[in-house]
């Protein structure tokens, strides 16, 4: 896909469903993280992934302080 048709034809997404998503997503998604540029590549991508929604919940009300 061109670079111009990506951005013509993306799609903000306001609705997500509650269900996990699959770890085969989650790596393809992650791989394509570390593909984007960043300064120089001098840094290094660093993710976090949080599957526990317990967890989730309670670093949202953390940073909403």
């Amino acid at each position: 896909m061109e670079v111009y048709e990506a951005i013509r034809n993306r799609k903000s997404i306001r609705k997500f469903k509650s269900g996990p998503v699959p770890d085969e997503t989650i790596t393809k998604i992650l791989q394509a993280g570390t593909q984007a540029p960043n300064a120089f590549n001098k840094e290094q991508w660093e993710f976090i992934l949080i599957k526990d929604r317990t967890l989730q919940d309670e670093i949202t009300q953390m940073r909403a302080k």
